[in-house]
């Protein structure tokens, strides 16, 4: 799992006040009604979404392909991985970056020790069967691409100050394996938005669950379609959409009330009549879904979850998740090391920005816009970090070398860095500790 890093960091930020933006579009706003709502097709019905896609959803690797996965995966046992990663994964790590061998295999690597440590392949449908039935999400039916459909009806369930959980990431990560050992790749994502208002919107949760895919599950990202669109919406994403990478856009569908746009993407014997379909509307898609996944796993679903999430997958999302049970200052944060200013070089952009870096003896460090802010721009995970202390000459600077990026700081003297020099060996390279909460 990569270090995380919020978009702020990139040298530059887009702030939008979502309610005056939701006013204004509510005046242009024509009222349109939901064309979908809870629920979906059970037992017969949901069964018949649920048979296997046209052959040839993942395509061979070519004799270079082939060559470059076994480059990575001797990279990866090279570094003490013990979880196999699946040839189908080392296939996407190379298809994702087919000019960058150094990059694929930085990133296989990543995630093997994810696998090692967070186990995503233990996680079962107890363990996340409370978010599948909040949510209305199941996975059903194929997109055009051959890809599997998971569908999320009831987003305006979402509450951003409360809901954003590891149950949440676990079971993106859940829906993820459940693909991978079926042999299926293009997922496909498609978010109902009835009811939606701006206390539902929480562009974290979309944007750590497809950090989580994309890192963990490459080539596989398939379709987002996002249907029952109010204009505010629209109006933001009109406002975002320049700055997304061109593969987001491609792959991206907003959807305000046009449903022939979602049938261009799906056929219509994977839509329910609700859609546009030809499967018959029912109101248990959830719990067949949760059914038919408790005997693929032999889970019985009166057992309590037995899915322990080790400190390293909390930290990861330490700048999305809360640290602590109320949110405080985060000169407050209990169980620092060290703390002070610092200036480091951005991920996108290579500006310098000064933030409020904390070393936390969980084994991360944080850093923040402020020392008033709870919640970090970013965290970079130590224990598979080393330090340099010596950057091109430059004696007040230093580097953390992680796995897939290498992070500069600046410090305002020799003395301060010393400091920061001496408290960070104490902790790189170190098993990190329990979570915040």
């Amino acid at each position: 799992m990569a270090e995380n890093e919020d978009s702020d960091d990139c040298g530059g930020s887009l702030e939008i006040d979502i309610e005056k933006t939701a006013a204004l579009a509510a005046k242009d706003d024509n009222g349109n009604g939901n064309n979908g709502g809870g629920g979906g097709g059970c037992d017969d019905d949901a069964a018949a979404m649920a048979a296997a896609p046209a052959a040839g959803n993942w395509a061979p690797p070519n004799e270079e392909e082939r060559r470059q996965v076994e480059v990575i995966r001797k990279a990866v046992l090279a570094s003490g991985a013990k979880t196999l990663m699946p040839d189908s994964l080392l296939v996407g790590y190379v298809r994702d970056h087919p000019t960058d061998l150094t990059t694929a295999t930085a990133l296989a690597k990543e995630s093997a020790l994810f696998r090692d440590i967070m186990q995503p392949q233990q996680i079962k449908i107890n363990d996340v069967a409370p978010v599948l039935r909040k949510y209305e999400i199941w996975s059903g039916g194929f997109g055009k691409n051959g890809g599997p459909i998971t569908w999320l009806e009831n987003f305006s369930a979402h509450s951003m100050q409360h809901d954003f959980t590891i149950p949440m990431l676990q079971t993106f990560a859940f829906i993820g394996e459940r693909s991978l050992a079926q042999g299926l790749h293009r997922m496909n994502f498609i978010l109902n938005l009835h009811n939606i208002s701006t206390k539902n919107v929480d562009d974290r949760l979309v944007r750590t669950a497809m950090q989580l895919i994309e890192t963990n599950y490459p080539d596989s990202l398939g379709d987002l379609i996002v249907f029952n669109v109010p204009s505010w919406i629209k109006v933001l994403y009109s406002m975002v959409s320049p700055w997304l990478p061109t593969k987001w856009r491609s792959r991206l569908l907003v959807i305000k009330s046009d449903l022939k746009l979602l049938q261009n993407r799906i056929e219509p014997k994977y839509l329910p009549q609700r859609y546009g379909g030809t499967v018959p509307n029912s109101e248990s898609c959830t719990s067949w879904f949760i059914q038919q996944c408790s005997k693929e796993q032999g889970v019985d679903l009166l057992a309590p979850p037995a899915h322990v999430v080790p400190p390293r997958v909390y930290l990861a999302f330490a700048n999305e998740l809360p640290l602590t049970k109320k949110p405080v200052p985060c000169k407050q944060l209990p169980n620092q090391i060290m703390s002070g200013s610092l200036k480091k070089v951005g991920g996108i952009v290579k500006l310098w920005k000064t933030y409020h870096c904390i070393l936390h003896a969980a084994g991360a460090l944080l850093y923040f816009k402020n020392e008033s802010e709870s919640h970090p721009v970013g965290s970079i995970l130590l224990d598979t970090a080393r330090m340099e202390e010596t950057v091109k000459g430059k004696s007040k600077q230093f580097a953390l070398i992680c796995l897939t990026r290498t992070y500069w700081f600046s410090c305002k003297n020799d003395k301060v860095k010393d400091l920061w020099c001496q408290a960070l060996k104490k902790v790189c390279g170190k098993p990190l500790a329990a979570p915040f909460t």
